[in-house]
């Protein structure tokens, strides 16, 4: 078994025993002549420039001793005797297996795997390196940083450790988002059986009114009855009113509770005809956020007002105001791209795909959907397109020719008005659908996105046909920024909202306020304002 000093590099070309211990904290011929291969060169000593000699001698504790015995292969070993030299240093075993040898020889290479400390005069201060595996040994050490092993740690440290920027990006997002208040759902039946003569449902908004009159009859005259418990149910219901969601049934003179709920609920097209069992929404009376969230949404506005951290955005972006709501109402595919520039920095298109199922809209073919010329629109930045589960790998195919690469896919869950995920729709040939894509390609480089931001994962309810959830355009202003000019291809009256460009056959009209759409479009809408 060989046995080697720690820290010592050795190399052998001969066939010597590996059962012969190697003595190297001194010179000592026995040893040498048994294995006269081994080259130990160390520190302070140049191995070409060594003077040899065949005497082993010994000066003061400050001197340095070599001697060197000579082998039939003219090899030599170098031993550097100090006075701590006379001390006897432990043996090494040498393991047996090639990958503990292996991970030996590195660790004489570059030390063992021990925690550096940081030397006083160390010229990187604490604020800057925070990990000590980055800290030299002191400042003359530059073996500690570079050698192989170092590196490698150097590396797998700075790839799994997020940027800073990202770390600032996601706190100026949370600085400058309100948070909106977030309500729980009764689960009491019995709330919602009380709830029925009490409130009164508001077909077109499908929201229930409660009237506090009658309720506060019901607890007076319950609790002068004082029959049992009943004088607490109410005194209970008042309570629960103010801070849960409660969805009242909806008894219509052609109801059948036997039938049980409608599959639509709240998007049923004939709920003045159907015998199903539909809800009417009544919301909390009172406002169920925290101290902390209101005192964080009445710093919101403020942290918009601070340009502490600006990457991705234009230096005069604090002096542009986000535009209102623009639309041209128009047929998508006879609209001359050119007029609307090239400076868009997203871009989320709704179009109606055939499903060759029976629909109440129009839809556009894939040859009359491919022929828009997309890719003139932007020069960079983001392109969204929502696609129907036969429409995926098409969706993907129409964003490469466009000149865009597929970089993510959101998928929105769809929920009904109870707050449970839909089993039954009306599209679907083999499985009903419960869940809508949207892909997101991306051109060129963007540097001003905002990584990181959002989950790809949407939980929303369903509305009207075909209409998306709002949730999708704050997630797109976190990515590209409020002021970035946006753009809507498909969009209806509801999709228009301040900094966005809502292009549809569906529209009210023509509304367009800058002057960089409103001049190109004049001679086309006659009319037009012009600010």
């Amino acid at each position: 078994m060989k046995s080697i000093k720690p820290n010592s590099f050795k190399s052998s070309n001969n066939n010597s025993s590996n059962t012969a211990p190697i003595n190297v904290t001194g010179v000592n011929n026995n040893n040498a002549n048994a294995s006269s291969n081994v080259l130990e060169p160390t520190n302070g000593v140049n191995p070409a420039n060594h003077s040899h000699s065949s005497s082993h001698s010994s000066s003061s504790s400050q001197s340095i001793s070599s001697s060197t015995t000579q082998s039939t292969g003219n090899t030599s070993m170098i031993s550097d005797i100090s006075q701590e030299s006379s001390e006897s240093t432990p043996l090494v075993e040498v393991p047996k297996d090639r990958a503990e040898r292996l991970e030996m020889l590195m660790d004489l290479i570059d030390g063992p795997k021990t925690k550096i400390g940081q030397a006083s005069n160390d010229i990187y201060p604490c604020q800057t390196v925070t990990n000590s595996r980055l800290i030299p040994k002191s400042t003359s050490d530059i073996y500690t940083t570079t050698s192989k092993y170092r590196r490698m740690e150097q590396l797998d440290y700075f790839l799994k450790n997020p940027c800073s920027s990202h770390a600032l990006i996601r706190e100026r997002t949370r600085k400058r988002t309100s948070i909106v208040p977030f309500y729980d759902c009764c689960e009491d039946s019995q709330h919602a059986q009380l709830l029925i003569p009490l409130a009164h449902f508001d077909k077109s908004s499908n929201y229930c009114q409660l009237s506090e009159k009658k309720l506060n009859d019901a607890i007076r005259q319950t609790t002068q009855s004082n029959t049992g418990n009943a004088d607490n149910v109410y005194l209970q219901l008042s309570k629960c009113v103010k801070k849960k969601i409660h969805f009242i049934p909806i008894i219509q003179m052609q109801t059948d509770l036997k039938l049980g709920d409608c599959s639509y609920l709240d998007t049923c097209h004939k709920i003045n005809s159907c015998r199903y069992v539909h809800y009417g929404q009544l919301m909390p009376s009172e406002q169920s956020m925290s101290p902390e969230d209101i005192k964080h949404n009445n710093e919101v506005k403020e942290s918009l007002r601070i340009w502490d951290f600006t990457r991705g955005e234009p230096m005069s972006l604090p002096l542009r105001d986000v535009p209102p709501p623009q639309w041209i109402n128009c047929d998508v595919t006879k609209l001359d791209f050119d007029k609307l520039g090239n400076n868009f920095a997203v871009i989320i298109a709704d179009p109606s795909w055939t499903i060759h199922m029976n629909l109440n809209y129009s839809s556009l073919n894939d040859d009359d959907l491919l022929s828009l010329r997309m890719d003139k629109l932007q020069k960079e930045g983001l392109l969204l397109l929502w696609v129907t589960g036969r429409t995926i790998e098409t969706g993907r195919s129409f964003l490469k020719t466009w000149g865009y690469e597929v970089k993510n896919q959101i998928t929105w869950v769809k929920t009904n008005q109870l707050i449970r995920t839909i089993s039954t729709g009306r599209t679907g040939h083999w499985l009903n659908h419960s869940k809508e894509h949207l892909l997101v390609g991306l051109k060129g480089n963007p540097k001003w996105l905002n990584y990181s931001m959002d989950p790809q994962i949407l939980i929303s309810s369903t509305r009207e046909t075909s209409r998306k959830p709002d949730e999708i355009y704050g997630m797109i202003e976190r990515l590209v920024g409020p002021r970035a000019r946006k753009l809507e291809f498909f969009g209806r009256q509801h999709n228009t909202r301040p900094g966005w460009v809502t292009i549809g056959n569906q529209l009210e009209t023509t509304n367009l306020v800058e002057k960089e759409f409103s001049i190109p479009f004049a001679n086309e809408q006659p009319g037009l304002p012009v600010k």
